[in-house]
């Protein structure tokens, strides 16, 4: 009975943690969080090609 009582404790706390991630991962907050940090991401890469255009046409002597 000891067992029993062991093995649902541990099936009722992997299902409560599997309930918890997918409510962290599909929140509004998150996806929000998701597409700010993406922008970021993109800004920053098109900040580098600028950068990387600018040391080209100085290389160039264009500009």
């Amino acid at each position: 009975m000891l067992y029993l009582a062991l093995i649902l404790a541990v099936v009722i706390s992997f299902v409560l943690g599997a309930v918890l991630v997918y409510a962290r991962f599909n929140s509004k907050q998150t996806k929000i969080h998701n597409q700010y940090f993406r922008e970021l991401q993109e800004n920053y890469n098109l900040e580098l090609q600028n950068k990387w255009l600018k040391e080209s046409l100085q290389k160039l002597n264009l500009l």
